[in-house]
């Protein structure tokens, strides 16, 4: 089955230049918060050259007890909703956002094999308002964790151009 992010893998390096530039023009500052993609994200922001005065930082956080130590997120609401829901996800975004004193915010949490593999939440935030998304991709781990940073990016992007 094909979706919209069955596209070329230059593609992702184009969108990452893309999102940087707004960054760039908008002078915005961004802090990401990953657990599925496992970085994949930060990763391929740091690729462009000049990213470093507006990428605060990119944490791993790809354990409940990590999310709680490095993210802040509650235990509670991992307790009662897992570490792959709405509310977790919304809770690292909305924490690095605070914690980074940055002007955005990128989270992603998910499970790329096993299960539920492709279930995901991303989640892409200011101050007025963090957006979350729910994705059920399919393929291999690794197509499940570039599909994740695809969406994460487009999201992330869609958030800058306010569309």
């Amino acid at each position: 089955m094909k979706t919209i992010f069955d596209i070329p893998p230059n593609f992702s390096v184009k969108f990452n230049e893309a999102v940087a530039q707004l960054l760039k023009e908008q002078q915005k500052t961004l802090a990401v918060a990953e657990s599925f993609t496992g970085g994949a994200v930060t990763a391929s922001l740091v690729e462009i050259e000049g990213i470093s005065k507006h990428l605060i930082e990119g944490i791993v956080a790809y354990t409940e007890k990590a999310k709680i130590n490095r993210l802040n997120v509650s235990e509670s609401i991992l307790s009662q909703y897992g570490a792959v829901s709405i509310e977790t996800v919304y809770e690292m975004a909305a924490n690095i956002l605070t914690l980074a004193e940055c002007d955005v915010s990128l989270a992603t949490t998910g499970y790329a094999s096993g299960e539920n593999a492709g279930l995901c939440y991303i989640a892409a935030g200011e101050k007025e308002g963090i957006h979350i998304f729910k994705y059920n991709f399919q393929g291999t781990r690794k197509e499940i964790i570039e599909q994740g940073k695809l969406a994460a990016l487009f999201h992330l992007y869609k958030l800058l151009k306010k569309i």
